[in-house]
């Protein structure tokens, strides 16, 4: 062996960063998980209530959950598992940047969507 333990390469690159693109790349990502949940949020119950004249309905069927649900709790849950690896000393970044990746995906779908509508 080379004397590296599989996390020590991360925990360098993350230690080599200063705080504050640290802090900004957190602050980035939690706002776009919140913008995520919200989009969700948006599409399933207001436009659909619009449309439809349902009030209150969450569009839980397995092709909303699936395809509006799923990046914003996967998304979040990412983001968790980065703040237990941050607060237990272990490497944060590829969580971020998963979750960041997510809410990506997200904002492509919905932008895709409206270019369709139009």
């Amino acid at each position: 062996m080379d004397g590296h333990d599989p996390g020590q390469a991360e925990r360098e690159t993350e230690e080599g960063l200063s705080p504050w693109p640290l802090w900004l790349a957190w602050m980035l990502v939690v706002i776009g998980v919140c913008w995520c949940w919200y989009a969700t949020w948006y599409e399933t119950v207001a436009v659909r209530s619009v449309l439809d004249g349902r009030i209150g309905d969450l569009g839980l069927g397995v092709d909303s959950v699936v395809s509006n649900w799923l990046p914003a709790a996967a998304a979040s849950g990412s983001l968790v598992i980065a703040l237990a690896k941050m607060i237990t000393g272990g490497g944060s970044v590829r969580f971020m940047l998963t979750a960041g990746g997510l809410v990506g995906i997200k904002a492509l779908t919905l932008g895709i969507e409206a270019l369709i509508r139009s």
